[in-house]
Order: C-alpha cells, then structure tokens, then sequence
C-alpha cells in the first residue's frame, strides 16, 4: 500500500507530543477499516483492513507490535490480488523500532521483507525477496528517525499536531525495501471529515511524499482524528496498479475518549 525509505535526517522542525512510554496509543487498540480500490473497471470496497497495536516481545524486549493488514476478498482476488501486511516492533523503553517485516502482494509484483535493527552498529540488516529481484540482503544506515510504514504512522501519531503550522513539514525516514529515502511530511491543515458509519470527524490532515529507486513512488494522504488519540479515519494512496483508499469503519481500546467525533 506505501513505499520507500529515509535517510537520516533530524525532525527537528516538528514538535513531538509523545516519547517513549508517553504514546497517544497503547495495547489492545483495534482499527478497523474498509478498503477501497479503484483500478480500470474495479471501483468498488474490496476488502477490510486492520490497523493493530499489541503488547509483545522482541529478543527479550517489551516492544508494540503495530500492524497494517488487508488482503482482498475471493471475487476481486480472481482479477487482481493484493495483499498489504506490515509489521513493526516498537520498544516499550526507548520507543525505537527494533525490527520490520512486510508482506506485499500487488498483481504479479511480490514481496517478502524481514529487518533487524542493530542499534550498537546503527545499521539496519534486511533480508528481502521479491519477484523483481530474487533474494538478497542489504544493510543500511539507521537512525532514530529512520521508520517502516507501520512504525512511521505512529510516530506521525505522536506529534504535536494541533501545535503545528499549516503547511509545516519536515524530513523523516521511511524504510520500504530496499531503500532509505527522505520523505517529506506536511501538516495541511484541519479539515471536517464525514466518514460514513461512523459520523462527522474533527481531522488533521497530513501529506507524505517520496520516491525510491525501484520505481515505487510514495505518495499517501492521512486524515488523524484532531483529538489525543490522532486516530487514522481515512487514507489514501497510489499503488503499482490503481489506487487505494481506506475508511475508518469500528475502533476499539482507544487510549483515550474519541473527542473528535461530532456529537
């Protein structure tokens, strides 16, 4: 569903709201959202999506495992499949990512990703295979600003959204194998979001944008819920193959009360 990787560079122009045991999320929360797609004459939901963060471990660590997962059901699978599962775990004590794995599956296009941080080394050790290009490993510089897909979306969770400027933006790091790329990420400003079943929804909407080597160019738009929990309502993004978006449609174990949504 996303895209490349960033190059250490420091956030230094956005104000962060959370460190490490001080999040907007925490474990047990469950978002649920319908996916849409839309590619020549498919238009129309494909599939359900989950965004997850649990409590678990990682080489004896206390980590969250934020997850983004949907998968395309039988009838649309038949004309195209796509699969989207990204995995992060996030150290509990510092808030660093300790390891990335992906599984991606666009039409004939594959991926299989898996990525240890090694934080005394400050490198990041990939073993990736895709249809592209077989099986390989890479290892790369890492930072503290360095995130995959999943980690970076809390990360973006995590900062001061309500005390950013409109149009504010800043550089961060984005892993999607099998490079490290600069991403841009821009405030736009708030805007009121009617996402269907759920009602009228306060948001803050932010842009990220990049392009990696293998062609895959990032560009997704994330509306959070302008409240503390800075929940994703709806999403969308380019794909190898059309387009993706996805909707808010159920949520629980919200670490705090969903202010945002109109009463």
């Amino acid at each position: 569903m996303l895209t490349s990787i960033l190059l250490g560079i420091i956030l230094a122009t956005l104000p962060l709201n959370a460190s490490a045991g001080n999040t907007v999320y925490q474990s047990g929360e469950k978002l649920k959202m319908t996916v849409h797609y839309k590619w020549g004459p498919i238009d129309a939901d494909v599939c359900n999506g989950t965004f997850t963060v649990n409590e678990a471990s990682f080489a004896g660590k206390r980590c969250y495992n934020a997850r983004i997962y949907a998968k395309t059901g039988k009838t649309v699978g038949k004309m195209v499949k796509l699969v989207e599962d990204f995995q992060s775990y996030i150290s509990m004590d510092s808030g660093l990512p300790q390891y990335f794995k992906r599984d991606t599956q666009e039409g004939s296009y594959w991926l299989k990703d898996e990525c240890k941080v090694n934080w005394s080394g400050k490198k990041l050790e990939a073993a990736i295979e895709s249809s592209s290009k077989g099986a390989f490993t890479k290892t790369l510089p890492f930072s503290t600003t360095t995130y995959d897909v999943s980690s970076m979306i809390c990360a973006v969770r995590n900062f001061d959204l309500a005390g950013m400027k409109d149009g504010q933006s800043s550089i961060m790091n984005l892993y999607l194998a099998p490079d490290i790329l600069p991403v841009s990420v821009k405030k736009v400003g708030s805007e009121v979001r009617n996402v269907k079943g759920i009602g009228k929804v306060n948001t803050i909407k932010v842009t990220v944008r990049s392009a990696s080597s293998e062609g895959q160019d990032l560009s997704l738009d994330i509306w959070f819920s302008d409240d503390d929990n800075h929940i994703p309502v709806y999403m969308q993004a380019k794909l190898r193959i059309g387009r993706i978006y996805a909707t808010l449609n159920d949520y629980s174990g919200l670490k705090s009360e969903f202010t945002a949504l109109q009463k």
